[in-house]
C-alpha cells in the first residue's frame, strides 16, 4: 500500500481479565479478534482513521492520524471489570468493559 504505516493493537495488560473476545477494526476495515497476550497489526494508508473496539458488550472507538508513510501508531486494549465481579466471573460472565488507549511507539 503507497503512502502507508503499521497500527500495532496489543492485548497485554495486567488488568485486563484474560476472559472474553476482543474485537477490532480500523475504519470499515476487516474485523479481528485480538485474544489476551497477543498483538496485531493492521497496515493503513495516510491521514485520519478510527479504531474500533468491542467485546460485544461494551465499545469504544478512538479516531487519530497516520502522519507519514512508514509510521507506526500504537494502541492497547483491554478487558476490564467493573466494580466488585469476582463471583460473576467465574460463572462466564459480568461488569466487563473495554478500554481503547494510545500508546506510545517503542521503536
Amino acid at each position: 500500500m503507497e503512502g502507508s504505516g503499521l497500527v500495532r493493537i496489543t492485548r497485554k495488560s495486567d488488568s485486563d481479565i484474560k476472559m472474553r473476545d476482543l474485537y477490532v477494526k480500523i475504519d470499515d476495515g476487516e474485523e479481528r479478534n485480538v485474544k489476551f497476550g497477543t498483538a496485531i497489526d493492521v497496515t493503513v494508508s495516510v491521514g485520519a482513521h478510527t479504531i474500533h473496539a468491542t467485546n460485544r458488550l461494551y465499545k469504544r472507538q478512538v479516531d487519530f492520524e497516520l502522519a507519514k508513510t512508514g509510521d507506526l501508531v500504537e494502541f492497547e486494549v483491554v478487558n476490564t471489570a467493573k466494580g466488585c465481579a469476582g463471583v460473576l466471573f467465574t460463572m462466564g460472565f459480568g461488569p466487563y468493559q473495554v478500554e481503547l488507549r494510545r500508546t506510545e511507539s517503542s521503536e
